[in-house]
């Protein structure tokens, strides 16, 4: 538990006690105590101004790094890390001598003697003082390297910033710019038969002949008449149709996969969406010996789709991804890479999307991941001086673009 959750409980524990004893107090012990509360308040001000200060330059100094490194000019690290440490000592010699540990004690001691408007004046400002020690102080502490008069600072001083500038990169909205996949089209949905068909559909050209199978006229026909004119909606009838009427011929679930196709792209009925999904699901499932020339690509889209719509657990997700190959097909599997990073990214889990990164890069995919995700997991790891060579952009800007390729 956090000393400042732990601080919280206690107070909410002794508001009964305080409230007991309050009236009780000794006016001299009352005014010791009022003393106290007011040291610490005042050297919070006080904290507050050099934290503020810090804070500015400690970001300006990352972000200036950071450019530097992106455009590849970056300078020895003391340029910028030396204002860093002249704006740290202010904040540091202050916390030090007017919110030591010892002047928290000093406060929590009187909190079982105290009313409710005491002890919750003084969570709050102990809450505060916590705070600064954990994004500042410590930062700072943890930072140094060496003893006495010669400690410097090092670049892990920057990793507050880091994290912010990573919280900013996706409050951006550029995870989802940089997912080509994220969206559901047609060809995600073709399988080997009904692949050629569509070629054929998208020239306005029937690819079925007269001794052809009726389902695939059935198919061919709708391509033509409606799915080549983005007429989805008005594909979904003859599409059922055509689905219930062949099913037992339809054992590659060609037909079934464009079907789920018109129901998946329909994302303001869940029980379409629900229904499409299935479909996938079952295909992907399915042991029908039809389907295993199609087995990377279900698979693929099968991970793609519940991974949109936040269906998979991470056991099956994760099995999807080391299972799906795409030897013949680097970019559809950099594509799936990107996906599951934009996953883990966007949930804050980087201890599972850095692993992920460095497999990625192992698999000659580093070219093929966006710059911003990896920008991002680099940050996070606290990996600064690797951004330069592995992160292909020029600026903190050119991070928040969308994908190109």
């Amino acid at each position: 538990m956090s000393p400042t959750r732990y601080l919280m409980t206690a107070v909410s524990m002794l508001f009964i006690i305080g409230a007991t004893f309050a009236a009780d107090i000794d006016p001299a012990v009352k005014k010791v105590d009022d003393v106290n509360l007011g040291k610490l308040e005042r050297g919070l001000k006080n904290v507050t101004i050099h934290y503020t200060a810090f804070t500015q330059e400690l970001d300006k100094q990352f972000r200036q790094y950071l450019g530097d490194s992106l455009a590849g000019t970056a300078k020895e690290t003391a340029t910028y890390l030396d204002p860093v440490a002249k704006a740290a000592g202010p904040l540091m010699d202050v916390f030090n001598a007017e919110l030591s540990e010892n002047q928290v004690m000093i406060v929590q001691g009187a909190l079982a003697r105290e009313d409710e408007a005491y002890n919750t004046k003084a969570a709050k400002l102990i809450a505060e003082r916590q705070a600064i020690l954990d994004t500042a102080v410590a930062p700072i502490k943890a930072a140094m390297k060496g003893e006495g008069d010669k400690a410097k600072l090092t670049l892990d001083v920057f990793q507050p910033a880091a994290d912010r500038l990573v919280e900013e990169l996706k409050e951006s909205g550029v995870l989802m710019k940089q997912i080509r996949i994220e969206s559901d089209k047609i060809d995600y949905f073709l399988t080997s038969e009904s692949r050629p068909l569509w070629e054929k559909a998208k020239l306005g050209k029937n690819g079925t002949y007269l001794f052809s199978a009726g389902y695939k006229k059935a198919m061919a026909r709708i391509m033509l008449d409606y799915l080549r004119h983005n007429k989805y909606f008005n594909a979904e009838r003859p599409l059922k149709e055509a689905m219930d009427e062949y099913k037992k011929d339809d054992k590659m679930y060609s037909l079934r996969l464009l079907y789920a196709f018109v129901l998946l792209i329909n994302e303001s009925n869940p029980d379409a969406v629900d229904k499409g999904y299935a479909i996938i699901k079952d295909a992907y499932e399915s042991e029908k010996e039809e389907l295993d020339r199609d087995r990377d690509s279900l698979a693929f889209n099968y991970l793609r789709v519940g991974t949109r719509l936040n269906r998979l657990d991470e056991a099956t997700f994760l099995k999807l991804l080391d299972h799906v190959r795409f030897v013949e097909n680097e970019a559809g599997l950099a594509d799936l890479y990107n996906l599951a990073l934009a996953k883990y990214i966007k949930e804050g889990d980087f201890a599972n999307a850095a692993p992920l990164y460095k497999k990625a890069v192992e698999r000659g995919l580093a070219d093929q991941l966006p710059p911003s995700f990896v920008c991002m997991i680099l940050l996070k790891t606290g990996e600064f001086e690797a951004i330069g060579a592995a992160v292909n952009a020029d600026s903190i800007d050119e991070l928040k673009k969308p994908a190109t390729k």
